[in-house]
């Protein structure tokens, strides 16, 4: 799921021309994850797919995806690579100004 989302969102304007994804590591990514999402609908879950789109229609869908990314993005910022990486711009903070700020 991690791989599928990164290669989801590097279409991003902001990040595209810094991402060299190609079709086909996007196209096997798309795959997987459809694979994935018919199987758990239709075999792992199926009861339970079953009950959700009878009492929430198509919401049930969507609020499932909904938690996917939010799964896939929760595992992203959580390892502890991405971590260290996401706080190294604490080293360009201006300590004095940040500081001036509790005065």
């Amino acid at each position: 799921m991690v791989k599928w989302l990164l290669f989801s969102i590097s279409v991003h304007p902001e990040i595209s021309s810094y991402l060299n994804i190609s079709k086909k590591a996007k196209d096997d990514s798309n795959q997987f994850f459809g694979n994935l999402t018919t199987r758990l609908l239709t075999e792992d879950c199926l009861q339970q797919a079953k009950v959700a789109l009878k009492e929430d229609g198509n919401m049930a869908i969507e609020s499932a995806f909904t938690l996917v990314g939010e799964t896939a993005m929760e595992e992203l910022m959580t390892n502890q690579h991405v971590a260290v990486s996401l706080n190294t711009f604490k080293r360009y903070l201006d300590k004095k100004k940040l500081e001036a700020l509790s005065e």
